[in-house]
């Protein structure tokens, strides 16, 4: 069993994914996760809800961490508060064929 937090300025956050590639859980409402792992994933990652951005560390953003039950089995998740409105997205597409 791997556990740990997602939290944003030392609160947690529910409702956030975490996964390790087979099987997915949400934060309880103190931001608390319980993944069962059975020993064949190598990372645990989590879904980065709106409102919210990844924490980076030397410009790399922190939303997974690779999975070592050697060392530990508690994987820990910070974010930040995003300071623009992430509430409205454009999409752009285009079509190419070839006419007739």
């Amino acid at each position: 069993m791997i556990k740990g937090t997602v939290t944003c300025d030392g609160k947690g956050i529910a409702n956030v994914v975490v996964t390790d590639g087979l099987r997915c859980v949400t934060t309880d409402k103190n931001g608390i996760y319980h993944l069962p792992n059975l020993g064949n994933t190598r990372f645990v990652y989590i879904t980065t809800p709106a409102g919210y951005l990844t924490d980076c560390e030397q410009t790399i953003p922190r939303f997974y961490q690779e999975i070592d039950l050697s060392k530990t089995n508690e994987y820990n998740f910070r974010l930040k508060k995003n300071p623009k409105d992430d509430s409205k997205h454009l999409f752009v597409l285009k079509q190419m064929y070839k006419p007739a």
